[in-house]
């Protein structure tokens, strides 16, 4: 669905090999149409890991948004990349 510009919702077990499906339709979609894609992971160790490996392993810029980000406008206001 992703891949023809529809929206999609995917729910599956961890541990069921997400994270490289994701990366690859990440990493397939057009660098210039600026998309964002949004991957909901309620466990805060496994929003640490994915961060870390899209960022690492796959080079696609990756943050974790949770209850314990900073409140600070400063520090939503700097890019990831910065």
């Amino acid at each position: 669905a992703s891949r023809h510009g529809e929206d999609c919702l995917i729910s599956a077990g961890t541990g069921s090999s997400k994270t490289l499906p994701i990366a690859l339709n990440v990493l397939l979609d057009d660098p210039d149409a600026s998309l964002i894609s949004l991957i909901i992971l309620l466990l805060k160790c496994l929003q640490v890991t994915q961060e870390s490996n899209f960022n690492s392993q796959y080079g696609i810029p990756a943050v974790v948004i949770n209850e314990d980000m900073p409140r600070e406008d400063v520090w939503w206001s700097v890019s990831p990349a910065s």
